[in-house]
């Protein structure tokens, strides 16, 4: 089982590096705030966010509590300097808990 949650750590980070390349050229390197939806038992935006020195605030929206136990933790662990807000709700109930920009 070790073996399979050092594979799935990789390949979060991995993926990670994918999307923060799409941050970066895209030049949003100066995000103050992000929203995350449904993200499942993932985190591979989290080390995105890492390795474009993201210290704002992560909005993590899911439905399931489980998820956002998981996720908020790995956030946390891996964003040290930034904000993670877990928000359990539906997509479309989520809207009014959100920020505006």
């Amino acid at each position: 089982m070790a073996h399979i949650v050092d594979y799935d750590d990789y390949f979060e980070e991995y993926m990670g590096k994918v999307y923060s390349r799409i941050i970066k050229s895209n030049n949003l390197n100066n995000l103050n705030s992000v929203v995350e939806f449904a993200p499942g038992f993932r985190y591979k935006i989290a080390y995105a966010l890492r390795n474009v020195n993201f210290n704002g605030t992560i909005y993590i929206v899911d439905s399931n509590e489980s998820v956002l136990n998981f996720v908020g933790k790995k956030y946390k662990e891996i964003l040290k300097d930034a904000k993670v807000v877990t928000i359990q709700s539906d997509l479309i109930e989520s809207v009014n808990m959100l920020p505006n920009n």
